[in-house]
């Protein structure tokens, strides 16, 4: 039964490569797009909203791909029409996905820098804490 999983997972990629690709140059231009305007900025209260802005916009887009997504495994195909309805369906569950990110990756953006310019063995212990809770 897991070599069935393995082959039609493999044939439904295969059959939608192209599709596959389009979302996944979207995920990266997003990622991408954020990542520039983060390290553009200087401020520490700039650095969280940009922390912030990047996972919304990542969290949305995840949930939009994984609505669109789910008639590949349907044996369907995709068109503009469906990622326009999965963008409409996704707005909640892409928000509710980024806020419980934001609640964790904002602090851990905030603390670590801050345990690890006290250098030290002390400073890299409560880094690697912080990181790991």
């Amino acid at each position: 039964m897991f070599r069935f999983f393995l082959k039609k997972s493999m044939y439904d990629g295969w059959d939608n490569l192209f599709t596959l690709a389009g979302f996944n140059a979207a995920a990266l231009a997003i990622a991408a797009g954020g990542l520039y305007l983060l390290t553009r900025i200087d401020a520490p209260a700039a650095r969280i909203a940009g922390v912030a802005v990047l996972i919304l916009g990542g969290g949305l887009w995840s949930a939009v791909a994984t609505n669109a997504l789910y008639r590949i495994a349907d044996n369907k195909s995709i068109s503009l029409d469906d990622l326009a309805s999965a963008c409409v369906e996704s707005i909640v569950p892409g928000l509710q996905f980024s806020a419980m990110a934001c609640v964790m990756i904002v602090p851990i953006a905030v603390a670590l820098p801050f345990y690890a310019s006290m250098g030290g063995i002390l400073g890299a212990f409560l880094a690697g804490l912080v990181l790991w809770l």
